[in-house]
């Protein structure tokens, strides 16, 4: 059997995961923290809000749809870290952490 098919199978199974966590294997934290989304070697950023966050990824809120590209580096608080943008909807998007 591929490897991928196999872990992907044994995520599925896995009895700690919740509808409410859908197809994230780590857990988020609500939290409600300013954030800004920066790109184009920094020169390009919007204003968002960090909605919540775990240590793989982030759901950020804008306050209107927002054209951001794949690969952002995000600002909050006193910490920064590069993403990709894994999905889209409305004005939310989702990141992972790279």
């Amino acid at each position: 059997m591929n490897a991928n098919l196999s872990s992907r199978s044994d995520r599925r199974s896995d009895p700690s995961r919740t509808l409410d966590s859908g197809r994230r294997i780590v857990p988020r934290k609500r939290c409600l923290r300013k954030a800004t989304a920066y790109f184009n070697n920094t020169c390009c950023c919007y204003n968002g809000t960090l909605s919540d966050i775990s240590a793989t990824g982030a759901k950020i809120r804008f306050p209107a749809p927002t054209p951001l590209p794949n690969e952002i580096v995000l600002l909050w608080e006193t910490s920064k870290r590069r993403a990709k943008v894994v999905w889209r909807k409305e004005n939310s998007v989702g990141i992972a952490f790279v």
